[in-house]
């Protein structure tokens, strides 16, 4: 063996393992790049929880209506105008507090929660229930869409009224 021929040996043998390194360099930056436009291409859907749907009741239970029921008075909030609907009672512009709190839900709703064919939600129910001893009597709801078995829901006391709201899931 010449003097030569082992360093040519070795030089051979630090290129081969420089290229299989590369190679494994060259594999692993393909997976990145794969599982990265994978995940990148994926809508990310909105979130929802129940705990959001309590919070959003909660809010919108404090907002004014168009509802008064005294001259001079100032307008209702919606919670008030719900336990008006359920005595049956009328505002002062002749309306009654159902069809007056059916009709700002609504629009409430469809302003917060877009039902289109393309949205994550299907549908949703809105309804005011009065509890008494296990027997719940409703007395308003207000529903759009369609709702299948995956939901979220939240219901708000508003002693002896609660509200109940469901927003249902686009099944895929």
């Amino acid at each position: 063996m010449r003097v030569g021929q082992g360093i040519y040996h070795r030089m051979r043998k630090g290129q081969e393992e420089v290229v299989g390194f590369v190679l494994i360099v060259v594999l692993v930056v393909v997976v990145f790049l794969l599982f990265l436009g994978l995940s990148l291409r994926k809508e990310s859907a909105p979130s929802v929880s129940s705990q959001e749907i309590y919070q959003f009741l909660e809010s919108s239970l404090t907002v004014t209506s168009s509802c008064a029921i005294q001259y001079g008075g100032a307008r209702v909030s919606m919670s008030e105008l719900l336990s008006l609907c359920k005595e049956k009672r009328r505002c002062l512009n002749g309306k009654l507090a159902c069809e007056v709190a059916a009709m700002e839900i609504g629009e409430l709703l469809g302003a917060s929660w877009v039902i289109t064919p393309g949205s994550r939600f299907s549908g949703y129910a809105f309804e005011g229930v009065s509890v008494n001893a296990g027997n719940d009597e409703r007395f308003i709801k207000v529903e759009k869409g369609v709702c299948g078995v995956q939901y979220y829901e939240a219901s708000y006391p508003l002693y002896p009224l609660e509200i109940r709201f469901r927003t249902c899931l686009r099944e895929e």
